[in-house]
C-alpha cells in the first residue's frame, strides 16, 4: 500500500461510511460465528489499528503489519502489534481462536501462501474474517495505489479457502447496493486522472451518513441471504483441517 494511505486512513476509519460500515458487518458476523467466550484474535493486515481496537472489545487482540507506519499509528491509538509479513507469521501454530485479514490478501503475490500461514495460525474449529475487493472489472486507481494484485469473484475466493483447509460459513458479495454509484464513480476516476488516485475522501457529512446508511442496510440481508453481487466479497470461514 502507498506509503501516504496510512495518513489518510487514519484520519478517516473513525467516521467514513465505508469503513464503518465494513465494520459493521464484520462485527455482525463475528458476533455470529465466534468460537469461543474472550477469543484471542490475530488481526493480519492491521493498517492504523481501526479494526484491531474494535476486536478488543471482543478478547485479546495483536495486531500484525509489515508496514511501519502502521506501527506509528497503533502506537498512538495505545494497540499492540507486531511488525512481521503475513506470510511468515511469528507465532506457533494454532495460537489464535479468530484470524481476521480485512482488505488484505489481495496485495500479495501468493494469496494461497498467506491463507495457508493463516490456517497455520488458528485454533481447530477457529474462525477466519476476510474481506476482499470483487470482480475485475472495478479495477481503477484505487487499486493501483493500494498495490493491489487481483480483485476476485466469489467461486476463486471459496477455491483458495478450500484449499487452505477452510470451509465458508458465510461468503457473500457485499456493498452491493451501491455498486452502481461505485462503478460510475470508477470510471469517471478513470477518465479525470492519468496517475493514482484514492476513492477515499473525506465527504460531507449528510452524504457520508447516508451512504452509511444504505451500506447499513445489508447487515440484515447478509443475516438471512448471500448477495449475488457487490464491489467486495465478505467470508467467515472455520478451520477444518
Amino acid at each position: 500500500m502507498d506509503s501516504s494511505l496510512y495518513d489518510l486512513f487514519y484520519a478517516l476509519e473513525g467516521e467514513h461510511w465505508w469503513f464503518q460500515g465494513r465494520k459493521d458487518i464484520v462485527l455482525s458476523l463475528l458476533d455470529r460465528y465466534q468460537p469461543c467466550e474472550h477469543p484471542h484474535i490475530l488481526d493480519v493486515g492491521c493498517g492504523t489499528g481501526g479494526m484491531l481496537s474494535e476486536f478488543a472489545a471482543y478478547g485479546d487482540s495483536v495486531g500484525l503489519d509489515a508496514a511501519p507506519e502502521a506501527a506509528h499509528f497503533c502506537a498512538q491509538r495505545g494497540l499492540g502489534m507486531v511488525t512481521a509479513s503475513g506470510t511468515e507469521l511469528p507465532f506457533a501454530a494454532c495460537s489464535f481462536d479468530v484470524v481476521s485479514a480485512l482488505d488484505v490478501i489481495e496485495h500479495v503475490d501468493d494469496d494461497r501462501a498467506m491463507l495457508r500461514e493463516m490456517w497455520r495460525a488458528c485454533r481447530p474449529n477457529g474462525l477466519l474474517l476476510v474481506t476482499v475487493p470483487a470482480f475485475q472489472f472495478l479495477w481503477s486507481s484505487h487499486d493501483d495505489l493500494n498495490h493491489h494484485k487481483r480483485r476476485y469473484v466469489r467461486r476463486d475466493l471459496a477455491s483458495k479457502l478450500g484449499e487452505a483447509g477452510f470451509r465458508p460459513l458465510k461468503l457473500s458479495y457485499y456493498n452491493s447496493l451501491l455498486m452502481p454509484a461505485a462503478i460510475a464513480r470508477k470510471y469517471a476516476l478513470r477518465a479525470r486522472h492519468n496517475g493514482a488516485a484514492s476513492h477515499l475522501e473525506r465527504l460531507p457529512g449528510p452524504l457520508n451518513s447516508a451512504l452509511r446508511s444504505v451500506l447499513r442496510l445489508e447487515r440484515p440481508l447478509l443475516a438471512h441471504t448471500d448477495l449475488p453481487v457487490g464491489a467486495s466479497i465478505i467470508c467467515a470461514a472455520v478451520r477444518v483441517a
